[in-house]
């Protein structure tokens, strides 16, 4: 169990106006495993997080990049708290299903409000809606052979989005992706690597959002030489270019249709040389409180 108390408090300058935040939540967590015999695992989880809006959400200081378009913070924006509950069921250390189902109470995002009187567009963040998603996960270790190791798997889930505000409608819709990551030992020394991954989002929703296909693979080359001191990485990232989703949703009921466009292809080369006696470790030691340790970093 996490108690935490918060309190803020922001002053904007060129509205003379201070707002505060006080406010005290728990952050219950359990977890409830069974292990009937040494291949079957079964896991039954819940937890509660909070999700904190940004700096630049809350302030209110207007900016405005034409006479039709402007944005705004919202210093009334209230933090998100997910609640996630996990079943999970592992086959052999290697099968990993999933059925899982998380709620997020005022989430809040960015919204691009159209006057269709104006034709003026509104950017700033809402809490606008309370989401709920049920869904299915399963993944698989394949490592049969010595020289072909691979992680598959593939998520589906049904996304419920429960407007709280009049600019934008409940909706509701499936969202599914495809991932596998491949790595292989090209040669009996084993000093030749080959990594391929490839990761494919299908077509469905995000929110209100409505998202197109997209892609990526990545491939990567390694080569140890030196008596295996001195390695030789190459890497190609996003080798397609096909971070080019159409995005298309509805606000103040007009129709938004968005082409965005990421251009994460390149290339990374890497050399390094490992010094000194290879058979001599480090002892690390593990404090037990990892996860809180991190958020805390």
């Amino acid at each position: 169990m996490r108690f935490e108390a918060t309190q803020t408090k922001g002053f904007s300058e060129n509205l003379n106006q201070t707002n505060t935040n006080n406010y005290i939540k728990l952050f219950p967590t359990a977890y409830v495993t069974y292990v009937p015999n040494e291949n079957n695992t079964f896991s039954l989880n819940y937890s509660r997080r909070i999700r904190r809006p940004g700096f630049d959400y809350l302030n209110p200081f207007v900016i405005k990049t034409s006479p039709y378009y402007y944005s705004e913070g919202n210093p009334y924006l209230k933090p998100s708290i997910i609640d996630n509950f996990e079943f999970s069921f592992i086959r052999n250390q290697k099968w990993v299903n999933s059925v899982y189902f998380s709620q997020v109470s005022d989430f809040g995002q960015e919204l691009s409000i159209i006057d269709y009187v104006t034709n003026v567009t509104r950017s700033t963040p809402l809490n606008y809606a309370d989401t709920y998603q049920i869904g299915f996960s399963t993944s698989y270790n394949f490592n049969k052979w010595s020289w072909w190791n691979s992680f598959t798997g593939f998520n589906l889930n049904h996304q419920n989005v429960k407007s709280k505000t009049d600019f934008i409608n409940s909706i509701e819709g499936y969202n599914g992706y495809i991932y596998t990551n491949n790595d292989f030992t090209i040669n009996h020394t084993k000093t030749l690597f080959l990594g391929l991954n490839y990761g494919l989002q299908l077509p469905g929703r995000y929110q209100i959002f409505n998202i197109s296909t997209l892609h990526i693979l990545d491939v990567s080359v390694k080569v140890l030489t030196l008596n295996k001191k001195l390695a030789f990485t190459i890497v190609g990232e996003d080798l397609l270019n096909a971070q080019k989703p159409l995005i298309s949703y509805q606000s103040n009921g007009i129709k938004t249709n968005a082409k965005s466009y990421s251009d994460t292809r390149g290339f990374r080369i890497s050399l390094s040389y490992k010094f000194g006696n290879q058979k001599i470790q480090s002892k690390q030691s593990n404090f037990g409180n990892e996860e809180e340790r991190n958020r805390a970093n």
